[in-house]
């Protein structure tokens, strides 16, 4: 091809020119980059090169050497002379010489102030006549129990570092002895199973409950009440940190959840004993008259009701009328009445009461469990199930007893068993309950923290 032909539309030019200019980097130092063209450029197309290549534009370096060319004879260009650099004063102030020494006194002049703690209190000596001590009167000794209610002595300082694993640790790890919280078991123990007997007397399982949780948590409070008397009539070094209201409230408050999450454990033994102890007093009561035959009651129960199924039995002493009755069981009147009724139940078809409270269990249980409610919601809808099952249970068994020879007296052995039984597993699962609730409750400062302490 002629040297004069004019080159192919594709052919693209050849770059015959190098272009220097500056950059800034992030940290505001300035880089020397260089652009290839085919002319000289302009200082804004120098500019829109470089913001096309994410870079800041910060001006042409001041030449040193002519721009060198590749393929052309071109002079040079003229030096390009771009914006100074900007730098904010705030960046400037920091590039200063011995600007170190005056972010110090800065840190210095806005650290905050040490928090002051009061000093501890100093321990009261109790006098040694312990009647003036237990009086609450300063006698010039210093009493000891007028200083009972007086504010804690001030917690030490949290170290750095520590917080919620700390306070956890200190949960699962008892801070204190357990002769020192054994007041408080026994009295939340043995106040516990007093007003719960009391109440399943009176109104059966359901009232027992609130009751011998409020009379578990009374007695827990009671308990921990005495052991300060204690400590502060013996000036003996307190058991746990906090003031006397934090602590008796603190235990009222474990031996009453304690109390609660044991009940499950005793419903159905109560349950059982408010439906079935009544016919266990009255047959054991009568037990030396049903069985004698010449008796003409135990003549009639042998005939009528031993052997016999519970419809017959029931008709029987119904025939009897209520004039019969009274005649042919004399003083016995009452309990007779308790044991045939009994019979009667067991001869009787289950309620729609039973049937509805065994519906509500089947549907609740499962969707405790699926929803993820857990096992606490699953044991509280399994009540009615239960009470259900133990209304139509122990009249069939008691039933079953009375109207079989020899059954008046395993019902008698089963009354005794049950007068040690029920005493001997209401205060062993208090007691372990309430042993296991005093090492893993919280301390009495951790569960009632009081105010941070207010900055000087």
């Amino acid at each position: 091809m002629p040297d004069d032909a004019a080159p192919t539309p594709d052919a693209a030019p050849t770059p015959s020119v190098s272009t220097s200019y500056l950059v800034t980097q992030p940290d505001g130092s300035t880089s020397t980059m260089v652009m290839h063209t085919d002319r000289q450029p302009t200082i804004g197309e120098v500019g829109s090169y470089a913001a096309s290549q994410g870079q800041a534009f910060a001006g042409f370096p001041t030449p040193t050497t002519t721009s060198t060319t590749t393929t052309t004879t071109q002079p040079p260009p003229e030096p390009l002379v771009g914006p100074p650099r900007y730098v904010p004063p705030e960046v400037q102030r920091m590039e200063a010489p011995g600007v170190e020494g005056e972010w110090a006194a800065e840190r210095t002049r806005t650290a905050p102030a040490p928090v002051v703690l009061p000093a501890p209190r100093a321990q009261v000596v109790a006098p040694p006549n312990l009647f003036q001590a237990f009086g609450g009167y300063d006698m010039g000794g210093g009493a000891a129990l007028s200083q009972a209610l007086a504010p804690p002595v001030p917690a030490a300082p949290v170290a750095p570092g520590t917080g919620t694993v700390d306070r956890v640790a200190g949960v699962l790890v008892p801070q204190r002895s357990f002769s020192s919280q054994a007041p408080a078991i026994i009295g939340s123990t043995v106040l516990g199973r007093v007003g719960t007997s009391l109440a399943n007397e009176a109104g059966g399982p359901m009232l027992a409950a609130p009751v011998g949780i409020a009379t578990a948590g009374l007695g827990g409070g009671l308990g921990e009440g005495g052991r300060i008397l204690y400590e502060k009539a013996t000036g003996a070094e307190p058991a746990e940190p906090g003031g006397a209201l934090k602590r008796i409230g603190n235990a009222a408050i474990r031996s009453a959840t304690f109390e609660g999450l044991t009940w499950p454990a005793r419903y159905p033994a109560a349950l059982a004993s408010k439906i079935g102890a009544p016919t266990l007093v009255a047959a054991d009561e009568l037990r030396p008259v049903l069985t004698d035959a010449s008796h003409p009651l135990g003549n009639w129960f042998q005939t009528y009701v031993v052997g016999q199924a519970p419809k017959d039995a029931t008709a029987a002493w119904a025939d009897l009328g209520a004039k019969g009755q009274a005649e042919l069981a004399g003083d016995s009147l009452g309990s007779m009445r308790t044991i045939m009724g009994q019979v009667a139940k067991a001869g009787a078809p289950i309620s729609y009461g039973d049937i509805a409270q065994y519906g509500a269990s089947t549907t609740l249980v499962p969707t405790a469990l699926v929803t993820g409610h857990g096992l606490p919601y699953a044991t509280a809808a399994a009540v009615p199930a239960a009470r259900a099952f133990l209304t139509e249970a122990v009249p069939k068994v008691e039933s079953d007893l009375l109207r079989s020879p020899g059954g008046l007296e395993w019902l008698g052995t089963l009354r005794r068993a049950g007068l040690v039984a029920g005493p001997v597993f209401g205060l062993s699962t208090r007691g372990a309950a309430q042993s296991v609730g005093a090492g893993a409750w919280p301390p009495a400062e951790v569960a009632f923290p009081g105010p941070p302490p207010k900055r000087p």
